[in-house]
């Protein structure tokens, strides 16, 4: 019982954390991308209009670009359509070629997002679309690749976990205490009653005895009681048989003593007594052996199945 009540309650706790602490990495993961496609969205409104992928170096398109590489402590870089990469936030790879599948793969229409947990950052690719407004059609200019960290996400799910840790094991703690505590309370009755049956089969318990506690511990001392009565009558009604059959026992092992005694203590006993008192103790010992024949009746009586007794005999007599 107090196995259960620890795996019932710690077995779920330690699920839930987990579920938890999935469920938040995920959500707060998803939650980062969209808001980055929304910013990657933000500047390719900004970078068709403004001529950006073909003049570059406009101040307030840089502006914008290296606010948003700040905000989330990453890197930005702008590729054109002949893959030289316009602008990088980190100064390094100006003016060179980007030749990245994630980057062929968004000139195809076909957007990444790259999940990097061992290393803890993001890398999305976002397309610059071009719509022309007389045919409705959408041209692929560019790509905006983004590279940013989610260490700000796994710190909070470490710092999240750390406490659910330290809730989880003081849970478990008051877990244990109320499961031994309980434990120890539905299993206070059936000690008594252990203990009773221990008292009775000992021949200390003299008296029945009542147990207050659950319907079930109260029918298990109710019916112990009743066979205590019954056992009771049955053992009053033994020791009763046993004293009459020791009295009718005892019967006629003394004449048969008495009358021998005399022959003992009689000299020069005529033979007619002899004869006389010999007859008396046959007669004795004749109601001896069927006072024991009767008790051994009894006890083939008592027995639930009856021996079987095979002789043959002639069936035509």
């Amino acid at each position: 019982m107090l196995l259960i009540f620890i795996i019932v309650g710690i077995v779920p706790l330690s699920f839930f954390i987990k579920v938890f602490l999935n469920t938040y990495e995920e959500k707060a993961i998803n939650n980062r991308i969209l808001e980055l496609e929304n910013r990657g969205k933000v500047l390719s409104n900004l970078l068709i209009p403004t001529g950006y992928l073909t003049k570059g170096q406009i101040p307030e398109v840089d502006s914008e670009i290296a606010k948003i590489a700040e905000l989330y402590q990453g890197r930005i870089l702008v590729v054109n359509n002949n893959l030289t990469i316009i602008k990088d936030t980190y100064s390094l790879e100006d003016g060179r070629y980007l030749l990245s599948p994630e980057v062929i793969q968004s000139f195809r229409g076909v957007n990444s997002r790259i999940k990097d947990r061992e290393n803890q950052n993001l890398k999305l690719t976002y397309p610059i679309i071009e719509t022309n407004s007389e045919n409705n059609s959408k041209e692929i200019k560019g790509v905006i690749v983004m590279h940013f960290s989610s260490k700000d996400i796994y710190s909070i799910r470490s710092s999240l976990e750390q406490r659910a840790m330290i809730f989880s094991l003081t849970l478990a703690v008051l877990i244990i205490v109320c499961a031994i505590y309980f434990s120890g309370k539905l299993t206070k009755p059936l000690t008594s009653v252990v203990n009773s049956i221990d008292q009775f089969s000992e021949g200390y318990l003299e008296e029945g005895f009542t147990i207050k506690g659950y319907n079930e511990i109260e029918k298990i001392s109710d019916s112990f009681n009743h066979m205590i009565t019954k056992m009771k009558k049955l053992e009053s009604s033994r020791q009763e048989f046993v004293s009459n059959v020791s009295h009718e026992l005892k019967t006629p092992i003394t004449s048969i003593k008495v009358l021998a005694d005399s022959l003992l203590m009689q000299e020069d006993t005529p033979v007619e007594l002899y004869r006389e008192f010999l007859t008396d103790i046959t007669e004795e010992i004749e109601r001896e052996n069927k006072i024991i024949t009767d008790l051994l009746s009894l006890v083939k009586l008592d027995k639930k199945a009856g021996d079987m007794n095979i002789v043959s005999i002639n069936i035509n007599e």
